[in-house]
């Protein structure tokens, strides 16, 4: 096995210690990097740290591994205004809009 430098788009702006949370999908056979709407950094969303509020949020909408198929429930999480309120700056429609899904 070797070990290689990465570079590719997305890392502009990010340091070593940096904490990013990255969101992935299977895409053709491998996985790819989806983008969070609105977000402080093009491969995903920075954190201070792993106790930031998004997490929390993301923990509670992937939860169920079925919930990416179905919007409605994804919607309904963001019906808590505690989610609400952390995913409203990710969304391009306002909290609980399918727009930060899509």
């Amino acid at each position: 096995m070797s070990i290689r430098k990465q570079e590719s788009d997305g890392f502009e702006g990010l340091k070593r210690g940096d904490k990013v949370l990255v969101f992935v999908n299977e895409y053709d056979g491998g996985y790819g990097i989806i983008e969070a709407a609105g977000s402080n950094c093009k491969l995903g969303i920075k954190v201070r740290d792993w106790d930031d509020p998004i997490i929390e949020a993301v923990e509670a909408m992937t939860r169920d591994p079925q919930m990416a198929k179905r919007p409605d429930d994804r919607i309904e999480v963001l019906k808590n205004p505690k989610y609400a309120e952390v995913w409203q700056r990710f969304s391009r429609k306002g909290a609980g809009a399918k727009g930060c899904w899509e």
